[in-house]
């Protein structure tokens, strides 16, 4: 009987993720096959799960090769992140030893004092201490370039640009250069990349980026592909998404320990934008950045009627985003796309100590109607009617000199275009002097107009003067909505 060597069908044969290659019975073929079933091995020492390449789980290499091979996808062990499931009261951080064992750390107990201190990476920290905790956090020396705010003196990395995730770092002599993140954290929180790629970590992502020369960020925590856990998942207020039992969670920010303080909406300092974010996740409400700095107090701040208190000084703050258009002339000769442009040009113009700007009439500017205008607010004609400020025309005719009513006149504004006259005491008081026939008269054409008080007047003249007497703002309104009723 002769033995005939046979030569394994498997040989230089390339199965599919996670299948096997195996002889058929008679060896003359072989078949790719998946693990049908997977052996127990109890819960001895030792049988803890190991992380695979897509953020999983799994007892051991037959299950991962099984859930490689169902869906077709090539798995592969990685280590496992220790941390998963540890918390760690604030503002300590869970990190690994040097035999990978996690770890609450970076928890030194710093004063409350602001020392401020600029650091080698070119940040302010608000003390020292502050700078050796932040240095625990980021796994990086920190050293002290001189003591105050890096603002305040020579900050070597305030001349420099870092780009693709590169990090100033301020060198012994004094020189700052770009240097790339120090090696990351042996963890498996993968993040899928701008560059479609899923990456190890976000510190993996950065320094990829770096040791590339590109600009690479995070699309969403979690392997990329439509099935990715945070693809399209938007957390409230400030919070992100990570991964974390195969699932997609939302979590507040990590932030560093930088001294950069923001105002916020809530009128409270925050250290830096990131504190800020991290504050309004953890109470669930929505705070904004109101500028950079910390906030300013307006408390004992007077400011001048028409103005606000911002930032500790006075201000012209009206918005004015949401105004409809509506334009207004000026009697400047300006036109403003609506009264609330107008109102802050003239607080600005208040604060800067110019000439009072006020609203000539509503719509854009014309010279037709600025001739009627100038007629239906007759500075010097005959005073016609009088409100509770307003003496009668035997008073303001008795002034003594011409030029003695402008004088008392310089420091008086009067409100709804009423115009200023000096009594027979010589004191200022504010009257209706329009001439409406007259600029009827000028006009080509008396047109009647509609007011918001839905009542018709001959002129705009004529529903100037009743909003002088009234002391009440009128506006003009489409004439549709006035039609059919009788001249007031």
């Amino acid at each position: 009987m002769h033995w005939v060597d046979v030569v394994d069908p498997c040989i230089g044969v390339t199965c599919g993720p996670g299948a096997q290659c195996r002889p058929t019975a008679d060896a003359q073929s072989y078949n790719c096959e998946c693990p049908s079933s997977c052996p127990s091995y109890g819960d001895h020492e030792g049988s803890r799960p190991l992380c695979a390449s897509d953020a999983r789980d799994y007892p051991g290499e037959c299950e991962m090769r099984r859930a490689a091979c169902e869906t077709n996808t090539n798995i592969t062990f990685k280590y496992y992140d220790p941390c998963a499931g540890v918390t760690c009261p604030d503002p300590e951080l869970c990190q690994l030893d040097d035999h990978r064992a996690p770890s609450c750390r970076c928890a030194e107990p710093c004063p409350l004092e602001f020392s401020p201190v600029c650091a080698s990476d070119g940040k302010t920290y608000s003390n020292e201490c502050q700078m050796h905790r932040e240095s625990c956090r980021a796994r990086k020396q920190l050293r002290i370039i001189f003591k105050g705010q890096c603002s305040t003196g020579i900050n070597p990395c305030a001349e420099v640009e870092c780009r693709h995730g590169a990090e100033c770092r301020v060198e012994g002599a004094g020189v700052a250069v770009c240097a790339c993140p120090p090696p990351c954290e042996p963890v498996l929180r993968p993040v899928c990349g701008s560059d479609a790629r899923t990456h190890d970590s976000e510190c993996e992502l950065r320094r990829a980026a770096c040791l590339l020369g590109r600009e690479l960020r995070v699309l969403h925590a979690g392997p990329c592909g439509s099935n990715g856990i945070c693809a399209g998942r938007v957390c409230p207020h400030g919070g992100e998404c990570v991964a974390a039992g195969g699932r997609g969670v939302c979590r507040c920010p990590r932030c560093s320990n930088e001294f950069a303080p923001v105002c916020g909406s809530d009128g409270i300092s925050y250290g830096n934008r990131c504190k800020l974010q991290l504050e309004a996740c953890r109470h669930r409400r929505d705070v904004q950045v109101l500028y950079d700095g910390p906030c300013k107090s307006c408390a004992g701040v007077e400011c001048p009627a028409g103005t606000w208190c911002a930032r500790g000084a006075c201000a012209c703050s009206t918005p004015c985003a949401d105004v409809p258009r509506e334009p207004v002339c000026s009697n400047t000769r300006a036109t403003f796309v609506h009264e609330c442009a107008l109102q802050r040009a003239a607080c600005e113009a208040r604060m800067r100590g110019e000439p009072p700007l006020r609203v000539a009439y509503y719509g854009e500017c014309t010279d037709t109607q600025d001739e009627n205008a100038t007629a239906g607010t007759n500075r010097t004609g005959k005073l016609t009617d009088t409100t509770n400020e307003i003496r009668s025309s035997d008073d303001t005719e008795s002034s003594s000199e011409p030029g003695a009513g402008t004088a008392v006149c310089a420091r008086v504004q009067c409100a709804y275009e009423a115009t200023c006259a000096v009594d027979s005491n010589g004191q200022p008081r504010c009257a209706c002097l329009f001439d409406c026939a007259a600029a009827a008269a000028a006009a080509v054409t008396s047109a009647p107009v509609c007011a918001s008080d839905l009542r018709l007047y001959p002129t705009l003249c004529h529903m100037k003067l009743e909003s002088c007497r009234r002391q009440e703002d009128l506006r003009l309104r489409p004439l549709a909505l006035c039609r059919g009723l009788e001249y007031r």
